[in-house]
């Protein structure tokens, strides 16, 4: 009989041994792949992987978090390789360099060894839930296992169902490109507090829902304080500024005190419990003064406002 060919009920059926043992082998070996736990497991909905190697000195089991690296392949190096083929190094997440930028693991990839990846699309995750409203997750630095992710009002994953309560719990999420937050271009903010130098105290508001995070979000540059306050800076025909104390006056005085000087605040007024919209955006540290050390504002108000400093009315 033809090799490959099926046969029907009573028709004379004779094996050679070769096709029957490659028959056996076969059987085995799904069957081994059906009930092991360390076989590389694709993404529950098929979804598009890339190559990570696991360079974090830790076993990294499936449904953990790695922080991308740099390329593995360089165009220099090999450039039809590296059009072929996405990889990356996969190292400890750290929330300062990988907030945006990591990988959660389809299959279990030891220390040292090259598996498979999600960056995009939706996962199971194992997260840390602090409050019950918090509708997305973030990474924690330096875990990849159990406990890598933790909710938040914002973050790339958009939690689209959890276990519920408090605490440690599995998830399903939603990675990039949906949702508020960390998918979405703006986000809108109302504000907290307007003393800072260079930021907006915020709070994320959806509908008439004002979220429990504390959110720092970056001044459009001509209302910063730290770029032009008695730095000497000489703008606008020879005008310096010095700024108060809250950030929302500025005396505004002619080169060398020569023609005087006036006070000038920032236009519409704004205080806390107004509206802002904000995009996300990867902005320079320098340019910043960072409040209470924090980590650098991960969005920047739009200005839809068309808010601008101007002489303040005197009667």
């Amino acid at each position: 009989m033809p090799a490959g060919k099926k046969v029907i009920s009573g028709q004379p059926l004779s094996i050679p041994a070769d096709a029957y043992n490659s028959f056996i082998d076969a059987a085995a070996d799904m069957r081994s792949r059906h009930n092991s736990n360390d076989v590389n497991k694709e993404p529950l909905t098929g979804q598009p992987t890339i190559l990570i190697r696991n360079d974090s000195e830790h076993d990294v089991d499936r449904f953990g978090i790695l922080g991308l690296g740099r390329s593995l392949i360089l165009p220099e190096n090999n450039l039809d390789e590296f059009q072929n083929q996405v990889s990356f190094s996969g190292v400890l997440p750290d929330t300062a360099d990988h907030k945006n930028k990591f990988v959660i693991l389809t299959e279990p990839v030891a220390s040292g060894e090259i598996g498979r990846g999600l960056i995009t699309g939706i996962s199971l995750i194992h997260i840390q839930v602090d409050k019950d409203d918090h509708t997305h997750a973030t990474i924690r630095t330096g875990i990849t296992g159990l406990f890598s992710m933790k909710s938040s009002d914002l973050g790339l994953a958009r939690i689209l169902w959890r276990e519920g309560g408090m605490g440690s719990q599995w998830a399903i999420v939603a990675i990039g490109g949906s949702g508020g937050g960390g998918g979405s271009t703006v986000q809108q903010f109302q504000i907290i507090s307007t003393i800072f130098d260079d930021v907006w105290l915020c709070r994320t508001l959806d509908g008439e829902t004002v979220g429990n995070t504390d959110i720092f979000v970056a001044k459009p540059y001509l209302l910063r304080r730290s770029p032009f306050h008695l730095t000497g800076q000489v703008r606008f025909g020879g005008i310096s500024y010095e700024y108060s104390y809250q950030n929302v006056h500025r005396t505004a005085i002619r080169f060398n005190g020569v023609g005087g000087s006036e006070i000038q605040v920032i236009i519409p007024k704004i205080i806390p419990g107004d509206v802002i919209y904000a995009s996300k955006i990867s902005l320079n540290l320098a340019a910043f003064k960072k409040p209470f050390g924090e980590e650098p504002p991960e969005w920047l108000d739009d200005n839809r406002d068309g808010r601008a400093w101007a002489r303040r009315f005197e009667q």
